[in-house]
């Protein structure tokens, strides 16, 4: 249940405190126009990022370093939020994605921490020993059911695509929940339209590639800003007809990312990144409530990523031109 506003006082005091550590535009600006990956890393090691320049360990560095800036942003959640389980939201999926490492590892006898996501609900210690053992009876509720039925489809069925599946709707249905139950609007809000994206991509990705509907149902979640039989009628018919049925929905910006780009792929990802406009104009109006935390964490979920682009491509010699276009600002109040 949601808590009452001034119970977030502290919390609030302490984003406010660490905002300034976020890249301002003006800085995301200069780190896209750095001559090469050096000049890049030294910008962002005036910031206080601990990043190394030697090129033989670059990428390890950006991956681990994305990882446990990540985690450091949650912590401040965890440390101020006078109760850390109603922004569970924010983090959930990562179980679901550790859940795939450890079927995967279970299947290829790789290690499962080589590609496991943090922070996460759920330690995923647990979750690979569940897997290795098939003892899914010792995963939490909202994991074991998925872990089962992924389980069967790869060792009975042997689909991979079929367990992604299972584990990706899963995910998606467990964000919405806890969302719900928590009774946080503004995270309702995001939820819904992190689940209103995943199923726009299935659904024009089941249409491009023939297919059937009751597959297309199969792999959606359960989001209320679409009809799914419609958004999957629509987007068979093209991408004219399902921008058309967004316009009619919560999803009109999509309709617009679509059609400006038409049919881009790239342009649904920035809209489904984005944070909502309105969950932004509450963060930084008001002095109590969840909404500057929520903010606080997806803008830097958001910086990061972007770094982690901008990072990669000087790495492999993007250019600054091809950088540009694919860092297009999301809205995140950088």
């Amino acid at each position: 249940m949601a808590l009452p506003d001034t119970e977030y006082a502290y919390a609030v005091a302490r984003v406010r405190a660490n905002e300034h550590s976020l890249l301002s535009a003006a800085e995301l600006d200069a780190l896209i126009a750095a001559p090469s990956y050096d000049a890049a890393v030294q910008q962002l090691r005036g910031k206080g990022w601990a990043l190394h320049t030697t090129p033989v360990t670059a990428a390890d560095d950006i991956f681990a370093l994305w990882e446990e800036m990540d985690v450091a942003v949650w912590r401040l959640l965890e440390e101020s939020a006078p109760d850390i389980k109603l922004f569970y939201p924010l983090i959930a999926a990562n179980d679901f994605f550790n859940l795939k490492a450890a079927l995967k590892a279970v299947f290829s006898g790789l290690e499962p921490e080589s590609y496991c996501r943090t922070p996460s609900v759920t330690p995923l210690e647990l979750i690979a020993e569940a897997a290795a053992q098939k003892r899914f009876e010792l995963l939490p509720t909202h994991l074991r059911e998925a872990a089962e039925a992924a389980y069967d489809a790869l060792a009975r069925v042997g689909s991979g695509q079929l367990a992604e599946i299972i584990i990706d709707r899963a995910a998606l249905n467990n964000t919405l929940q806890l969302a719900r139950e928590g009774q946080i609007p503004q995270l309702v809000q995001w939820a819904e339209q992190l689940a209103a994206a995943a199923n726009i991509k299935i659904a024009l990705r089941c249409a491009q590639t023939g297919k059937s509907l009751d597959f297309t149902l199969r792999a959606m979640g359960q989001g209320s800003w679409l009809d799914n039989k419609q958004l999957t009628a629509a987007a068979l018919e093209g991408h004219k007809a399902l921008a058309d049925y967004l316009r009619t929905t919560p999803c009109a910006a999509a309709a617009e990312a679509l059609s400006l780009a038409q049919g881009s792929r790239a342009a649904l990802e920035r809209w489904s990144d984005s944070i909502s406009p309105l969950l932004l104009a509450q963060a930084q109006s008001t002095a109590f409530g969840p909404a500057p935390l929520i903010a606080y964490y997806l803008r830097g979920r958001a910086e990061l990523k972007t770094v982690r682009i901008i990072l990669l491509a000087k790495r492999v010699g993007v250019s600054e031109a091809a950088l540009r276009t694919r860092c297009v600002q999301r809205a995140g109040g950088q």
